[in-house]
Formats: C-alpha cells, sequence, structure tokens
C-alpha cells in the first residue's frame, strides 16, 4: 500500500516535471503553443511531407473567375474576381493592359496573366537573386520561421521611356548569407533587350542583423520623373524603442522615402520620420501620396513634400502594442511639431496600397482607392484642397 502511494507520487511529479519542461522549453525556442506564427513551421512540414505545391501555369490549368454587381447610393457598379495563382503573403501586380497583368511571385519570379481567360504564362525572364533559399535555412536553424513568410518581393512598377523601351522596376528583400544579415534592393530589368540578369540599382544602408521586424520593411515604389523612383522604407523596429534609432539617423536609409535615380544609381533623402509606409504614388497632379502603418492606432495617409520630417519615432497618433502611451511622445496622442497626416485612422485599417483613379470619363477621376488589410476593404478617398 506505502509503496504504491509512493510510486503514484513519483508518477505525478514526473508528469508535471516533463508538461513543466515542455513549457520552459517552448518558450526558449519559441515553438507551440508559444511561437506567435506558426505559419514557417506548417508550411516547411508539410512541404516535407507532401513536396512543393505545384503553381497553376505548371498544371496548365485556366482558373475560374466571377462576377457580382453591387449597389450603391450613388451607382451601380460590377465586380470580377479572380482567383489567386500562389498562396504567397506577398509579390507585386503591374497592369499591361485591360486584358493583361505582369504578375511577380514572392520569391521573385514573373509571369503574365491573362484577365480575360485567368491563364498563367511564365515569362522568359531570370528570376531575381534575393537568396530565399538561404534565409529559409537561417530562419528554420534560428527558431525564424514567423519571418518566412514575409521575405521576398514587395513593389513593382513598369517604366515606359521615350523612346518606348520599358523597364521594369521591382524591390525586394536580399539576404546576405556571409554575413547573415539582411538589406532592401531595387532591381532593374530591361524588357527591350531580354538580358540575362537583373541590375541593382540601389542597396539600403545598413544590413539589418535583427529579423523579427520583417512586417516593417515598407518597400512601396513610384515613379518620380525621367530616371527616378521614389521609395518608402520602414524602419524595421529601429525606432529607438525595440531597436537602435534608425529613423533619425541621416547616414541610414530607414524609415525614409528616397528619390533614386535607377540610370546613375544615385539616391537622396526625400523626407524623413516613417515608420513603415507602403504604397506611394504620384498623382497626375504630381501630389505625392503614400500609406503608413503606426503602431496600435495611427495608421496614416501622408502628402509626402521634400525635405519634411513626418514625425516618427517621436510623434504619432498610436500607441504601443498592449499599452496606452507611445514611450517617445511626451504628448501622448499628439502630433505638434511634424507634418501632419492628411487623415489618421484610429483604430488601424492596415493600409496596404493606394492608387488613383485616371479613367477620363469616370465619376472617380482623380479619386484615391486605398486597400485595408485589416478592414478587408477597399477605401475611396476625395482629394479636395489639401
Amino acid at each position: 500500500m506505502f509503496l504504491s502511494k509512493i510510486f503514484k507520487f513519483i508518477l505525478i511529479l514526473s508528469v508535471i516535471g516533463s508538461v513543466y519542461l515542455f513549457g520552459v522549453m517552448s518558450f526558449k525556442f519559441s515553438i507551440f503553443p508559444f511561437s506567435y506564427n506558426l505559419t514557417g513551421w506548417v508550411d516547411w512540414t508539410s512541404e516535407q511531407i507532401f513536396g512543393k505545391e505545384i503553381n497553376s501555369y505548371e498544371k496548365n490549368k485556366i482558373n475560374s473567375s466571377y462576377n457580382e454587381s453591387y449597389t450603391s447610393l450613388l451607382f451601380d457598379f460590377d465586380v470580377t474576381w479572380f482567383s489567386t495563382d500562389f498562396k504567397d503573403s506577398y509579390g507585386a501586380i503591374v497592369p499591361l493592359s485591360k486584358a493583361k497583368i505582369i504578375l511577380v511571385s514572392q520569391v521573385g519570379e514573373i509571369f503574365e496573366k491573362d484577365m480575360k481567360t485567368g491563364t498563367l504564362a511564365k515569362l522568359k525572364i531570370p528570376k531575381i537573386l534575393i537568396n530565399e533559399d538561404d534565409f529559409k535555412k537561417f530562419s528554420l536553424s534560428n527558431r525564424l520561421t514567423s519571418a518566412l513568410g514575409q521575405f521576398g518581393v514587395k513593389d513593382a512598377i513598369l517604366i515606359k521611356d521615350k523612346l518606348a523601351k520599358k523597364k521594369l522596376l521591382i524591390s525586394a528583400n536580399y539576404f546576405d548569407p556571409i554575413k547573415k544579415c539582411m538589406d532592401f534592393r531595387i532591381f532593374k530589368y530591361d524588357l527591350s533587350k531580354y538580358e540575362d540578369n537583373w541590375e541593382t540599382v540601389y542597396i539600403s544602408n545598413p544590413c539589418i542583423s535583427q529579423h523579427n521586424g520583417m512586417p516593417s520593411w515598407g518597400g512601396g515604389l513610384a515613379f518620380a520623373e525621367n530616371s527616378s523612383v521614389l521609395l518608402s522604407l520602414g524602419d524595421v523596429l529601429h525606432d529607438g524603442v525595440n531597436y537602435k534609432n534608425l529613423v533619425s539617423d541621416i547616414n541610414s536609409d530607414y524609415g525614409k522615402v528616397l528619390l533614386i535615380d535607377f540610370d546613375t544609381k544615385s539616391k537622396e533623402i526625400y523626407s524623413v520620420g516613417h515608420r513603415n509606409p507602403q504604397g506611394i504614388i504620384k498623382t497626375n497632379s504630381g501630389n505625392i501620396i503614400a500609406v503608413e502603418h503606426g503602431p496600435e492606432g495611427g495608421d496614416e495617409i501622408n502628402l509626402i513634400l521634400k525635405g519634411k520630417d513626418y514625425g516618427w519615432p517621436i510623434s504619432t497618433f498610436g500607441v504601443n502594442y498592449n499599452d496606452f502611451i507611445w514611450p517617445l511622445n511626451p504628448l501622448n496622442g499628439s502630433h505638434d511639431g511634424y507634418e501632419q497626416p492628411l487623415i489618421s485612422w484610429v483604430p488601424n485599417i492596415g493600409p496596404s496600397d493606394l492608387t488613383e483613379i485616371v479613367t477620363p470619363n469616370s465619376l472617380w477621376k482623380n479619386d484615391i482607392i486605398v486597400s485595408s488589410l485589416r478592414a478587408n476593404a477597399l477605401l475611396r478617398l476625395k482629394f479636395h484642397d489639401g
């Protein structure tokens, strides 16, 4: 009887000890249930078991589409929905015509999609070299699986010069397998030549060794003029609270909008004080407008003016996550002393990209459409007298 009680006691202690040890190890190595993002592990594991998913162009199938009609207070309109071709979280879409687009996958493969038939064709353009396989191995071996789904292509634009030559520019993360750090790059490809390689026209400075700031790279591209583009580059959590403040460092490219000449490869700082600016456009009237992710609350749409400071990381209408203040803002909920946003959304909408309607006879001509991640919506904004 006595030995039976001792055995039960030892068994209970063993179970408790095992559970405790599992909890400690799970927390230490950021695995289930303590990993904040299990996507990397799930994707990696399923790939080992089932192999990589075959893309639709390899299956040679035609993707389905369907139409829906919507009624608004002003007028009715039709929407055509297309199935997605990849599971990518990032990537880029470049309009070619009403019927065709260039589709850039998250890892830098180039396709052409026919919007009438839904068919996808891989173009004879080399894949961009960003070392995603090296980063995948590095992230898995260093428990950075949450970063896997956020690495890669962020934006792309097609530029047509006076001689009708077309250049495709793509912005993307780049992993240095030797230094184990990451920078941000702009790649250029001349579609009139169909060369063997992409040309790197911009590399961000410095190379970032902390890899949990993946959602804050920004990376929006907009054509400026002649051979220049605007790049919206985020702070990658280097805000003075999470890591060293690189936004206020004039020798750093982060937390800024940059003007980059893709022929001479020169750069200049256009504006400063940005947290995570993603979509950016230059409108027909010449205004430069960008959407920006704030912390908890404080998402913004900004009129970008040369030489101006937009406040981050000192000034924001948002607060720190799971808190009621932003630690560096002495006037909580204030944007005084810096450029004010045109709009600040509190709570956040998660603005991703924006575009201007330029159709001549449209009732929405010159209106701005903003895509919202959190609201799962498209927002129509009218820009009037600033």
